[in-house]
């Protein structure tokens, strides 16, 4: 991806900074369909969903445009933080395993 910045937004999932550039397959969100028969059109360009821009976070893979991970890979991993995280519930350290004991 290139000529990409940090926006103002926040990352839903995991709180990091939104990646974000400009949509380089439309205009403003949109993009002309020329069909031959009918003339040109203007249809929502898939590539953005129509916003004319693309979001997404660098640490945990969320596409904010699509609401969805960017990958199953990213997705997975983020999972296991969460349930680590969620898990661990001591605060020394103490438990190698991250579970806790009822």
């Amino acid at each position: 991806m290139s000529d990409w910045e940090y926006g103002e937004n926040s990352c839903p999932k995991c709180h990091s900074e939104m990646a974000w550039r400009h949509c380089d397959q439309c205009e403003g969100g949109y993009v002309e369909d020329d069909d031959g028969i009918n003339g040109c059109s203007l249809e929502r360009c898939d590539n953005c969903n129509g916003k004319g821009f693309e979001e997404w976070c660098r640490e945990c893979g969320w596409d904010d445009v699509y609401k969805c991970f960017l990958s199953p890979e990213y997705e997975r991993e983020y999972l296991e933080k969460q349930a680590a995280s969620a898990g661990s519930g001591d605060t020394d350290g103490s438990s190698e395993t991250g579970r806790v004991s009822p």
